[in-house]
Formats: C-alpha cells, structure tokens, sequence
C-alpha cells in the first residue's frame, strides 16, 4: 500500500500496490503492521457497507464522540463518491478544515479518517457502494453529526459573564475558594453565573448551578460552549487535564500558581495565574476576563495554540522519552 498524508495531521489516502499479470492484479488493502508503521489505529472493530442508488444521495456528516471516537477507512467499490472530512480537533492547527477526496472503482483509493473527524459523501454515480471500516464499534450514545448545508465555524466569545468550573474533588481543586470569590464578583458583574461539574452536591448560591458528574459528552461540550470564562484555582493540581481541554475548546482560563498549571498556561501568557486560596485576586482576575473583551479575546485565541504546539500527547510522550533517556543513558526508540 502506499500511504500519502494530506495536511489534514492523521488523515492519509491510501492507493493499491498493484501487481498485475494478464489475468489482472492483486492488491493488499489493510495490513496491520503497515498502519502502525505509519501511526495509525491498526484495529478493525467492525466492518460496513453502504448502497446509493441515485447519483447525488448524500451521508453525513458523521462522527461519534470521545471516548468512542472512531476511526474509518473509506473505499468506493462501485461507482463514485466524493468523500469529506471535517477536523473537529479544536487543538489541531486545522480545526474545522476540511479536504475532499474523489473515491471510485477505478482507483480504489482508500481514505484514513482519523478519531474526531467529522466523515460524509455524496454520490457521483447511480448504483455507488461504499465500504467503510470502523476502529471502534458503533454507539448511538455518541453519535454525533454536522449538517451539510451549515458548516461550522470556530467558537465565538459569549457576551454572557458566565463561568465553569469541572472537577470532582471540590476541596483540593480550590472549590471553596471560587464560591468566596464569585460571591465577590456578582457584587460587581451583573447577571453573572457560575457551573459548577463534578461534586455530587447542590449550592444553594444565587447564580451557581450544580451539575455533578457528567456521562454525555455533548451536554460538556454545550457548558464549555456556554462559558465566559474556565477556572481552576486548585491549592494541588499535579497536572490538570481538565485546563488543557478548556484552553483546546478556546475558553480564556484562570488557574493557580500552583505544581503543573503556570506551566500549562505558559507561565501567565495563555491564561490568567493567581495565587492558591487568594478569594479577592481571583475574584479580580475573573472579574477581568468577564468585563475586558480585548483580554478575554487575546487569551481564546492562545490557548488553542498553546495546545497544539505544546500539550499534546505526543508532546508528552517526547517529554517522557527524554526523562527516560536521560536517566538510561540509551536513546528510547518511537513504538507504535
């Protein structure tokens, strides 16, 4: 197989290795050694097929959500398609682009659709199959879809002076800080409101609203949507996951000075930093990002690239090498 990546990081299209003789060819279309080689999920968890009968039927745009994030490997057995993915990765530097792909019987060229793509075609031909194999099996609690004719756009800054917290253990995470400091703040922002994930309590705080643990996803990605601004002024965060992906979805964040975060925030440029347990300098530094658009702009804006050139996994799987290798003395070898 040979294996072309597109500039969309992960996807490739994969073409046939032909050997042909006069009785035609014969072509390998899925090896598991070459897909890891390459950095691709080598796993087939289910295989599907799909029959058009008119030119221009149109599927998609689907895809589920983490933690059942798919792969696919799409390929035209007849007819022809013209098949597209959407980068829902909001760390990617390609977030929300796109590429399409003209698959059909005669090529046989297959498309990689990495995990947290959005995948969709229309049919060129009347009488279009299509195969499609999946790396993960199929959950209609997460599935998810984009509509054709509405493509999406990156998430703008509310207007609303709305702030989110996620963590479930309330204490360490600077909890009680941050409702000492958002009572100081609806004295002085109107209409301000706080979500609070995780702790399986209710606030009886006027403008504080308890979610406890959330399973769905899609309800997670409505509050992050939602949110003016993410807190996390933990008092011990040993390395808050929860900051990245707030940063990723492009939310101006507020953590503590504090183990991991002023690293995860680029020391103040990618978010706010305030001291552990301080109510009053996080009330301001809320208070700030709530009122000063410019700030609250400039920060949304970083945070994503903070992500994409720094948090990655394999940011920290090189990170981890390097610890490796400096302790062994022996280079680590990439494994896939």
């Amino acid at each position: 197989m040979i294996f072309t990546e597109t500039r969309l990081k992960g996807a490739f299209i994969i073409d046939l290795e032909r050997r042909e003789d006069e009785r035609g060819f014969f072509a390998r279309t899925f090896c598991q050694k070459e897909f890891s080689a390459c950095g691709l999920e080598p796993i087939i968890a289910q295989t599907n097929i799909a029959s058009n009968l008119r030119k221009g039927t149109l599927r998609g745009l689907h895809f589920q959500y983490p933690p059942q994030a798919e792969t696919k490997l799409v390929r035209c057995t007849r007819g022809a398609i013209l098949d597209i993915i959407i980068d829902l990765r909001p760390e990617s530097r390609t977030f929300l682009d796109h590429i399409a792909v003209e698959l059909d019987q005669d090529n046989m060229t297959a498309l990689y659709v990495p995990e947290r793509f959005a995948h969709g075609y229309q049919a060129l031909h009347d009488g279009t199959d299509t195969s499609y194999q999946v790396g993960e099996f199929y959950a209609p609690s997460a599935e998810g879809g984009l509509p054709y004719d509405d493509p999406p756009t990156p998430q703008q800054l509310t207007d609303e002076p709305s702030i989110l917290f996620i963590g479930r253990d309330f204490e360490r995470k600077g909890g009680r800080v941050l409702l000492e400091a958002f009572d100081l703040v609806r004295k002085r922002v109107a209409g301000a409101s706080l979500s609070i994930v995780g702790p399986a309590r209710d606030f009886e705080v006027q403008g504080v609203t308890g979610y406890g643990k959330i399973r769905d996803r899609r309800e997670l990605a409505n509050l992050y949507r939602r949110a003016r601004a993410f807190c996390l002024p933990s008092l011990y965060e040993p390395y808050g996951l929860v900051l990245i992906e707030a940063m990723a979805h492009g939310i101006p964040c507020i953590g503590s000075a504090v183990q991991s975060i002023p690293e995860i925030l680029d020391e103040g440029r990618a978010g706010l930093l305030v001291p552990p347990g301080d109510a009053g300098e996080l009330a301001e530094a809320l208070i700030r990002l709530l009122t000063d658009d410019e700030l609250a702009g400039s920060l949304a804006a970083r945070g994503p690239r903070r992500v994409a050139e720094s948090l990655t996994w394999d940011h920290v799987a090189a990170r981890i090498a390097a610890a490796l290798e400096s302790r062994t003395g022996a280079p680590q070898r990439n494994r896939p």
